[in-house]
C-alpha cells in the first residue's frame, strides 16, 4: 500500500515543526511533554503544514493545477487567521497585564 504525497509529507512536516518547537522551549529551560502536541507558539505548526501541502500540490501538479489554486488559497486563509488569533491574544495579554498590575498597585 503507497501512501499519497498529499498526506506524508504534511504529517512529516507536522511532527518535524512540533519537534522543533518542544525542542526550543527545553533550550528555555520550559520542558513540557504537553508541548509536543499543543498548538500556538513558534513554528507555527499549522502554518508549516498547509504551506508543505501547498507545495506538494505545485511539485506535482504545477502552478496551473486547479489543486495548487485550492490549496494555495486553504495556506492563505489558514495563516492569515493564524496572524489574527496571535495578534488578538498579544492584546489581551497587554490588557490583563496591566489589570493586574492596576490591582497591585490598589492593594485589592
Amino acid at each position: 500500500m503507497q501512501i499519497s504525497e498529499y498526506l506524508y509529507v504534511p504529517l512529516a512536516t507536522w511532527a518535524i515543526a512540533q519537534a522543533v518547537k518542544f525542542f526550543i522551549a527545553m533550550i528555555k529551560g520550559r520542558y513540557r511533554p504537553s508541548l509536543l502536541f499543543s498548538s500556538g507558539g513558534m513554528p507555527s505548526v499549522h502554518s508549516a503544514t498547509v504551506t508543505s501541502l501547498a507545495m506538494v500540490a505545485l511539485i506535482e501538479g504545477g502552478p496551473h493545477g486547479p489543486l495548487f489554486g485550492v490549496t494555495g488559497i486553504f495556506a492563505a486563509i489558514v495563516m492569515y487567521d493564524s496572524l489574527g488569533v496571535r495578534r488578538a491574544a498579544g492584546e489581551q495579554a497587554k490588557m490583563l497585564n496591566q489589570l493586574i498590575g492596576d490591582l497591585e498597585q490598589t492593594g485589592t
